[in-house]
């Protein structure tokens, strides 16, 4: 029986998501905080219960920080008993260069549903574009961070060998400070009921039945025209 939402978030190379240059750093990462020399990634489910009976709604937090100057690249990878949609978003803000981050690019991905979205380029707040990682400013239009929002995402049933995830890649620019983004992800099930197989076919031998009734009416009808013909 699967026992978790969040929580996996599962080896590069089991999710076919090999770091695309060796000085890229990657992290597995079980339930909880798990510090390295490097990062601290943590995804924790904050509301609901993402297993049979799957709670209405399921909230998750996730993130990670850095200490070093590199590029990282986290995947949290998820597992939910039901369909339903998601939301969610992923940012950062830095007060000074020493905790400055980047994002480079934020994959979501569940059953069908691949997606990745990367930096809109916007250089003041007017130029937020949706589907893209956008700067974000201060009062007096300097950046202080970037962040990502995304809605309506299909959620599948997932099992362990394909499991929902969201990737994160991002760059810790300089060597000293720490640097860190945060995010929440929001699960909402689908509650439209599918019909049994006992009621599909009720349905289908309802149907049957007036389209006979139909015909035969359309046979009466023809015979009654030639009849007064």
């Amino acid at each position: 029986m699967k026992k978790y939402l969040v929580g996996l978030v599962a080896p590069m190379l089991a999710l076919g998501l090999a770091p695309s240059a060796q000085a890229v750093v990657t992290q597995t990462v079980i339930a909880g905080t798990y510090p390295s020399a490097t990062q601290k990634a943590y995804f924790y489910v904050t509301e609901g219960q993402p297993q049979a009976p799957v709670s209405d709604t399921v909230v998750a937090s996730f993130g990670n920080s850095f200490s070093v100057a590199d590029t990282f690249d986290t995947t949290f990878a998820f597992i939910i008993d039901a369909i339903g949609i998601g939301s969610g978003g992923v940012s950062f803000n830095f007060s000074s260069l020493a905790s400055e981050l980047e994002f480079l690019s934020v994959t979501v991905k569940s059953g069908t549903f691949l997606q990745t979205y990367l930096p809109s380029g916007n250089t003041n707040s007017a130029g937020s574009q949706a589907g893209f990682i956008n700067n974000t400013f201060n009062s007096d239009g300097t950046k202080n961070g970037q962040a990502f929002n995304a809605s309506g995402i299909p959620i599948a049933a997932d099992n362990l060998s394909d499991p929902s995830y969201i990737r994160v890649v991002a760059r810790k620019i300089t060597a000293n400070g720490a640097g860190a983004y945060n995010g929440s992800l929001t699960y909402n099930r689908l509650t439209t009921a599918i019909p049994e197989a006992s009621t599909w076919a009720m349905m289908i031998l309802g149907m049957g039945a007036v389209g006979f009734a139909m015909r035969r009416r359309r046979s009466t009808v023809n015979s009654l025209r030639v009849a007064y013909a």
